[in-house]
């Protein structure tokens, strides 16, 4: 997320990992343990599938790495579209904007909304479409099969796209006074 919008502080790094099945899952994650991970917790998606598995490394233990195996059901997507970007003195694949927009609909926690309205702000039109289309994918394989989440996405463009307005008509009132000012 602080590679695509502006850097946010928290204690978390989300890895979107892409596996076959949840034996590869665990497999992965066996190996991670084996070099110093220690797991914290392990969420399941309904029907069984290992959905995230929160850890640390032992020598950051403050730091909480997410690991998301089908928590969205589109990672594959993810991971094969995330391009290189500088994260700190590192090169590393970064999800692309669409998707990030896509994950936060989803979770629809509050914690997200600044994240949510930074990605809609930077989106054109484009980033908006393949949004969509990534929310699509994700509900025809059985994700928030109760939700509309494109219309979500549709109420946050719009709630967002108002507020921006407002202020801008908030500037240019607060503009024309200070002009009077100087007269």
């Amino acid at each position: 997320m602080g590679v695509r919008a502006d850097p946010r502080v928290t204690r978390d790094i989300d890895f979107v990992v892409a596996v076959h099945d949840d034996d590869d899952a665990e497999a992965r994650i066996f190996t991670l343990q084996q070099r110093g991970f220690r797991v914290d917790g392990v969420f399941v998606r309904r029907g069984g599938r290992i959905s995230t598995v929160r850890s640390r490394h032992s020598s950051v233990p403050e730091i909480l790495i997410d690991l998301l195996f089908s928590n969205a059901q589109i990672e594959r997507e993810i991971a094969e579209e995330a391009t290189a970007a500088a994260v700190g003195r590192v090169s590393c694949p970064v999800a692309q904007p669409w998707h990030l927009l896509a994950m936060n609909v989803y979770a629809n926690r509050p914690k997200d909304q600044a994240d949510l309205q930074e990605l809609i702000e930077r989106a054109d039109s484009a980033t908006l479409e393949r949004a969509r289309v990534a929310l699509r994918l994700m509900r025809a394989r059985g994700v928030a099969p109760k939700r509309d989440l494109v219309r979500e996405l549709e109420a946050h463009v719009e709630q967002i796209r108002a507020s921006r307005n407002e202020r801008k008509s908030t500037s240019a009132r607060a503009a024309r006074i200070l002009r009077r000012n100087r007269r």
